[in-house]
């Protein structure tokens, strides 16, 4: 290039090519003169070529960095460098685990994704080319059901085996609830069989023992004439004794009040009631693990 004037881009042997057929002792000094006269903007033109003595503009320099975060603001004439302004216009990161992609900074971004499927039998991943990318998995799961048990994953479902609730107990009604598991209720209004003759009417407790009306006439003061058992038939005495308020339930503590009889409250939750079985909520009820 010719340094010192102000068509600095003017290359000598350019100039030299276009003042071939005229005589000249010195091309570059010819190219030299011809680019002291001339008026260009420096540094925003593509290209001069000397002819007829003057310095023609040739195109304009290209500012284009292809950047769509960018707007290309064209050339400084001063300085001939190129201006790229910074935007914030939507864009594509072409990354497909991203969304709401916007420039910044000259860069198009994304946020970040979330993959979840709300499937505890797939792996949730996430690939640039594709998106998010569920893959069927086996193995432990929980399927939220507490009716179910052993869940397991299957063809990416989560699924059980379902538990039985049945405790061999006329006394008590069961049946199972998706939240709690098991739900045992008494059958008050049930009659049961209790072997002792000692007591008349049995009927089914609250919590699923079974108890009957005492054979000799109850006393005031939680007090029962004795009574003794000869198979099915029960022989009243003139001996008091407290009043029996055994329901045959071990997760009861059994009791007497006065104004009340009979009282049986919940005791021993979760303990051992019989084999397999194990109190609750008052209830001797086989046990789930």
């Amino acid at each position: 290039a010719l340094p010192g004037h102000r068509c600095a881009n003017v290359d000598r042997a350019s100039l030299g090519r276009a003042f071939v057929g005229r005589a000249s002792a010195d091309a570059a000094a010819d190219a030299d003169r011809v680019a002291r006269r001339s008026g260009d903007t420096v540094g925003c033109i593509n290209q001069v070529n000397a002819y007829g003595g003057e310095c023609i503009s040739g195109s304009a320099k290209p500012c284009t960095d292809n950047n769509v975060c960018t707007d290309d603001a064209g050339c400084d004439p001063d300085s001939g460098a190129c201006v790229y302004k910074p935007n914030s216009n939507d864009c594509d990161d072409g990354n497909a685990c991203t969304e709401k992609d916007a420039c910044s900074n000259e860069a198009c971004e994304g946020k970040n994704i979330v993959c979840n499927d709300d499937n505890s039998c797939t792996t949730d991943t996430c690939q640039k080319s594709t998106g998010c990318v569920f893959t069927i998995r086996t193995g432990s799961c929980d399927d939220g059901n507490l009716c179910t048990r052993n869940d397991a994953c299957s063809n990416g479902q989560c699924g059980g085996t379902a538990i039985s609730c049945a405790d061999s107990n006329a006394c008590t009604s069961e049946s199972c609830d998706v939240a709690k598991g098991c739900v045992y209720v008494g059958n008050t209004a049930s009659d049961c069989a209790n072997a002792s003759g000692c007591t008349i009417g049995s009927k089914c407790t609250q919590y699923g023992g079974c108890a009957g009306t005492p054979k000799c006439p109850a006393m005031a003061n939680c007090k029962e004439y004795a009574c003794t058992s000869v198979g099915a038939i029960g022989i009243c005495s003139e001996t008091l004794i407290d009043l029996n308020c055994n329901d045959n339930n071990p997760c009861t503590i059994d009791s007497c009040k006065n104004a009340k009889g009979c009282d049986h409250t919940p005791t021993n939750e979760s303990g051992t009631c019989a084999s397999g079985k194990v109190c609750t909520q008052g209830f001797c009820v086989p046990y789930q693990g």
